[in-house]
């Protein structure tokens, strides 16, 4: 066997166990759909990484800058000081007292 239908064989039967575990660990089939779907995609480029020897450094290179991309505009928001800091009560209002009664 050559090693793209052995490559093929390992990948798809690694991305369907993933996959099917990720249906009972997510508990949603289209989170394993989604699972199984990255894990495929990622397959597949790692294929075509290990085929082309001469281009290997460059699209790895650009892959990994994609990455870093999505993980820094994924985390743009996220307020990295307040994370290790105990939570903060919320406030309490206390209303001001009642003006005594008049007679």
């Amino acid at each position: 066997m050559g090693f793209g239908p052995a490559y093929l064989a390992a990948a798809c039967a690694t991305t369907l166990l993933v996959a099917g575990y990720g249906v009972w660990a997510l508990a949603a089939n289209t989170r394993a759909l989604l699972l199984g779907a990255g894990l495929a995609t990622l397959y597949g480029y790692l294929y075509v990484l290990l085929r082309l020897e001469d281009w290997a450094l460059v699209l790895g290179a650009a892959a990994l800058f994609a990455i870093l991309a999505g993980v820094m505009f994924g985390t743009r928001r996220v307020d990295w000081w307040s994370l290790g800091a105990p939570p903060v009560p919320p406030r309490r209002f206390t209303p001001p007292p009642a003006p005594p009664a008049r007679a």
